[in-house]
């Protein structure tokens, strides 16, 4: 695992609630399927109040909220946005979270 990749714990300064998912994070990953995929793992953290693992089933139910297709859990994979914690969950990486909140800040 890279250095960029380091998972984003529960007391990273960046919060869930710190980013909009209201528009699906779009601009942020280049991809619509991933950017939805992406707002439904950060409403998933946001419903947790805090960058919380996940499994498979976990983000089912987040994807059938928000319309996004797991599929695409591949490709944020590979770019090291997700990687594979503890108890084979996973874990969103600080990599992730700042390019969510980069692209798509919540205002306050």
């Amino acid at each position: 695992m890279s250095e960029t990749a380091q998972i984003a714990y529960e007391n990273y300064h960046i919060k869930p609630s710190d980013i909009d998912i209201s528009k699906y994070l779009r601009g942020a990953f280049n991809k619509l399927g991933v950017e939805v995929l992406a707002s439904a793992i950060v409403l998933f953290c946001q419903t947790k109040e805090y960058w919380h693992s996940f499994d498979i089933e976990d983000l089912k139910l987040y994807c059938e909220d928000t319309g996004a297709n797991t599929s695409f859990l591949k490709i944020l994979r590979e770019l090291e946005y997700i990687v594979v914690g503890k108890w084979n969950k996973y874990c969103v990486t600080i990599k992730f979270v700042k390019r969510c909140y980069e692209t798509n800040p919540k205002n306050k």
